[in-house]
């Protein structure tokens, strides 16, 4: 536990007591879907710091006015599986240095463009073997509320087996997307051809210029399509292939045609479930699942209807054929939750 007598308060930041007297990173990463999906991008080792920097946050439950995140450096590295020495410390110096000029991009639509500065401070101090960090105050407000819609929840080790950015990125969206195991369709086949137990199965799906936007990968990179595939989808996959066998990660390239030459248009991620693992921990019981969501729709619907109905019709008139209905009725919701047209703003997240 942290020393009584240290009274950050989101202040004050001076590191106190023996490294042995600090918490752990916790076991389970929560965090809120809306930062799951953002855009950024950063090294490896700089994308786990920032996992157990929220992880720490919200396990300890920390709020705007309570900031400071202390890290033993050592069980850190034990999270991540990670070996120390002089390369390891110099490259987590370089990490720490990085996230603190972290910012993620929640939303860019055309429209609307809404960038978050993530952290104020961090400091690495290895002789004592702690690093601290000293979230933002609007990130911090940003953690303790977006989490009631829907947040994504995993095992940390898990991403510690991992060491390419893209794999980490769409280990964590995928498991943002778990609450729809077991209640999705495959409109053209492809997954029943290809061994996918729908029943224990889930999918997302991305366009090229969108991973792109998601990972934050300039103009001048992998312009040849064939080399964005090798680096950005096929190696990531096959990483998690090997790394993580409680999933199964299957790619469906979606064409413009029929033709197997012509353009791709999407990639379908079909994601399996082959744990075997019967019932659910008391953090998967937490989960908002497919009812909630449908609640949380339910209650904008019927808050606004002609803005509801106005918004889902031009969503549909765009949409792709294994795109699932629920998702956009949702991103429908919550364009319009964020454009403050709720006559009570909030009154539909879970509590």
């Amino acid at each position: 536990m942290q020393d009584k007598n240290d009274k950050r308060g989101g202040q004050k930041n001076p590191l106190s007591g023996e490294a042995e007297q600090l918490p752990l990173v916790p076991q389970m990463l929560k965090q809120p879907n809306e930062l799951t999906r953002s855009f950024y991008r950063c090294s490896g080792t700089a994308q786990k710091l920032f996992m157990a920097a929220v992880a720490t946050f919200v396990g300890e439950k920390k709020s705007a006015g309570d900031r400071w995140l202390v890290i033993k450096f050592k069980e850190t590295l034990q999270s991540f599986s990670i070996v120390d020495g002089s390369e390891t410390r110099d490259t987590f110096r370089k990490a720490v240095e990085e996230i603190s000029e972290l910012s993620v991009v929640l939303l860019d639509d055309g429209n609307s463009y809404h960038k978050l500065n993530l952290f104020e401070e961090a400091l690495f101090d290895w002789r004592k073997g702690v690093i601290e960090f000293k979230p933002s105050e609007k990130f911090a407000a940003f953690l303790e509320v977006e989490h009631r819609r829907g947040y994504t929840l995993f095992n940390i080790e898990s991403v510690g087996k991992l060491s390419s950015f893209y794999a980490m990125r769409y280990f964590e969206i995928a498991m943002s997307y778990k609450g729809f195991m077991g209640h999705v369709k495959s409109s053209d086949g492809w997954a029943e051809s290809n061994g996918v137990d729908l029943g224990r199965s889930w999918f997302f799906s991305y366009s090229i210029s969108e991973l792109k936007k998601l990972f934050m990968i300039g103009e001048g990179q992998y312009k040849l399509t064939q080399n964005f595939v090798k680096k950005v989808i096929n190696a990531p996959i096959d990483e998690l292939n090997r790394k993580i066998p409680e999933y199964v990660f299957r790619v469906q390239v979606v064409r413009k045609n029929s033709s197997p030459r012509s353009a791709i248009t999407d990639f379908i991620f079909w994601v399996t479930d082959v744990s075997g693992g019967g019932g659910k921990s008391p953090f998967e019981a937490e989960l908002p699942d497919i009812e909630s969501a449908r609640a949380f729709i339910d209650g904008v619907r019927s808050a606004v209807p002609e803005e509801f109905a106005r918004r889902l019709a031009d969503r549909l008139a765009n949409k792709k054929a294994f795109e699932m209905d629920i998702l956009l009725e949702m991103a429908v919701a919550k364009s319009i939750e964020d454009d403050g047209l709720l006559p009570q703003p909030g009154v539909f997240e879970k509590k």
